[in-house]
């Protein structure tokens, strides 16, 4: 049965060939936990080898981007001749220590229609008011996040340089925001792009998306009450339940982590 956390929850397809896969009970087990902690959760995971949905938790439920922009903001200038005159140093910059400075330099109207377009989001949209400092403002889903990742990352004029700012993400962000949780405070072959809400800004929003192995993971949270130490608990949690199952750690290990939760 799935965690309901909403109208929109709901649990995704069978899950892959593995023997090991565990995916769409391990993601709800996560989102139940945060629930738990007042903490509204989405997940979606997604199979890079097949591009398949494997674990859907409210997965086309709506969430500010925040600065899960940044992705999109980069493969926009990867992928089209807007502005030859970035560097890459700027772009690793954008997603390594989420530079909001860059973002807003580097902001244009085009950028989301282009790559929902693109990759086929169907639930990314542009906020009701874009400008260049209203971008974490524009919308996007769980399930839309992970495939737009399972896609890009083996794009050969985007993957390489993505996933390369992805592995580097810094503990601390640009502004002083601690970055370390979620897929980010994973170990092994992994990557992460972090989003969270300005201070103050209600609900809060803290996201992570990116990869742990074969398998792209998109967690989009909000919580009216919940505090950021108790959201990047939580969104810890889910990832390192999601981590396991995508590095086939043995099925003896994910019941003890399930029983955990």
């Amino acid at each position: 049965m799935a965690t309901t956390l909403g109208p929109d929850a709901g649990v995704g397809p069978a899950e892959p060939d593995a023997d090991c896969s565990r995916a769409a009970d391990l993601a709800e087990a996560g989102a139940r936990y945060a629930a738990s902690r007042d903490v509204t959760q989405s997940v979606a995971v997604v199979d890079r080898r097949s591009g398949t949905l494997i674990a859907a938790i409210g997965a086309d439920r709506g969430y500010n981007t925040e600065s899960l922009l940044k992705t999109f903001t980069a493969t926009y200038y990867l992928t089209t001749e807007a502005d030859a005159s970035v560097s890459p140093l700027a772009l690793r910059e954008l997603i390594s220590r989420s530079d909001d400075a860059v973002q807003t330099d580097l902001w244009t109207a085009s950028i989301v229609p282009t790559i929902a377009g693109r990759y086929g989001l169907t639930n990314t949209t542009t906020s009701s008011y874009p400008t260049s400092r209203n971008w974490g403002s524009d919308r996007t889903t769980a399930a839309d996040q992970a495939h737009f990742l399972a896609a890009v990352l083996d794009e050969p004029a985007v993957g390489p340089s993505l996933s390369t700012w992805m592995r580097a993400v810094t503990p601390v962000a640009a502004d002083g925001f601690d970055q370390h949780f979620g897929l980010a405070a994973q170990s092994g072959d992994r990557g992460a792009k972090q989003g969270w809400s300005d201070p103050g800004w209600e609900p809060a929003n803290l996201h992570s998306v990116g990869w742990v192995g074969h398998s792209a993971i998109a967690i989009l949270q909000t919580s009216w009450t919940a505090d950021y130490a108790t959201m990047r608990s939580t969104s810890t949690m889910t990832a390192s339940l999601l981590a396991a199952d995508a590095r086939c750690d043995s099925p003896l290990r994910q019941t003890s982590q399930l029983r955990a939760v």
